[in-house]
């Protein structure tokens, strides 16, 4: 998906069948957070996982996809998509 998404960039993207990107916003921020990562020294690779296959984690990421509809996290979660990128590294909490 890193690959895919370089070369989107690269032709305004488009796909190799030349059709729209699908959901191109979600994908800009998923760029933007793995380029700010890279530059802070912390490996992040997007990798393309079957869904709905038997992949552990990503049964579990559907699950939690899932509950997340249903009820929101509270507190500083609830609102994590409107926040802008900050300088700030991720870590233990």
């Amino acid at each position: 998906m890193t690959q895919w998404i370089k070369n989107w960039k690269k032709n305004n993207w488009v796909t190799s069948t030349l059709s729209p990107v699908k959901n191109k916003d979600l994908w800009i921020k998923l760029d933007a957070w793995q380029e700010t990562y890279t530059n802070n020294g912390i490996a992040f690779e997007i990798i393309w996982v079957k869904g709905h296959d038997g992949t552990p984690g990503n049964e579990a990421a559907d699950r939690l996809a899932v509950a997340g509809l249903q009820k929101p996290l509270p507190g500083k979660y609830s609102d994590v998509e409107d926040k802008p990128l900050t300088d700030e590294k991720p870590g233990p909490s």
